[in-house]
C-alpha cells in the first residue's frame, strides 16, 4: 500500500471535473474514473511508506498555516504511457509550487520511498480527466473534454487529502484554515 497526498478543491470544481468523467464514459472512451472511488485532485506526492500519526501531524500543520487559494487550469495535456491519460494542467504559481515543496519538506522525516515523478524537481501537476484508456483513444478523450470543460477553469484549493493508493481510500483530510491576508 502506497500513500498519496493530494490537493483537493471546492465542490463546484469537483462537479465540473466529474462532469467530464461522465461525458468521457458516456462517449464510450473510458470509464475508469467515473466507475471508481476517485476524487478530482492534484497529486502533491506519493510514498510507499508513511508514519501515519507523524504524517497526519505534519499535514495538519501544513494546512493550518495556509488559506484556501485559487488554482487556474489553462490547458489540456496527455500521458502516453505506461497508463495513458488526459489531464487539465494548472498554472504553476509561486503559491502552488511552495505548497508542493513544503509538503515534501514537512513529510520528509515521516514518508519514505517517494515516487520519482512527484518529487519537486520532476513534478508535473495535473488533474486527471481520463485514465486507463488505450493511447489511440486519447484524441477522442480530448474531443470530449474540449466540449465538456471550457478552459480556463478555476478551482478553489481548500484542503489536502491523504489516501491509500492505488485503492483510493481516503484516510484523512486537512482543511486550509488560515484567514486570507487582509481579512
Amino acid at each position: 500500500m502506497a500513500f498519496g497526498v493530494s490537493l483537493w478543491f471546492d465542490e463546484a470544481f469537483e462537479d465540473a471535473v466529474r462532469a467530464v468523467w461522465r461525458a468521457v464514459a458516456e462517449a464510450g472512451v473510458a470509464t475508469k474514473l467515473v466507475d471508481g472511488p476517485y476524487r478530482p485532485h492534484v497529486t502533491l506526492g506519493v510514498w510507499e511508506r508513511v508514519d501515519r500519526p507523524a504524517a497526519d501531524e505534519a499535514l495538519a500543520a501544513l494546512t493550518a498555516a495556509r488559506a484556501p487559494f485559487a488554482v487556474r487550469f489553462d490547458a489540456f495535456g496527455a500521458f502516453s504511457g505506461p497508463v495513458p491519460g488526459l489531464f487539465a494542467t494548472p498554472t504553476v504559481t509561486t503559491r502552488l509550487r511552495e505548497l508542493h515543496e513544503s509538503a515534501y519538506a514537512m513529510l520528509a522525516p515521516h514518508a519514505h520511498e517517494p515516487t520519482a515523478r512527484q518529487v519537486p524537481e520532476a513534478w508535473n501537476p495535473h488533474c486527471t480527466l481520463a485514465w486507463g484508456l488505450p493511447a489511440e483513444r486519447l484524441p477522442a478523450a480530448l474531443a470530449v473534454a474540449l466540449r465538456a470543460l471550457p478552459l480556463p477553469i478555476t478551482g478553489m484549493a481548500d484542503r489536502v487529502g491523504l489516501i491509500d493508493t492505488p485503492a483510493e481510500v481516503e484516510l484523512a483530510w486537512f482543511p486550509f484554515a488560515a484567514a486570507a491576508p487582509g481579512s
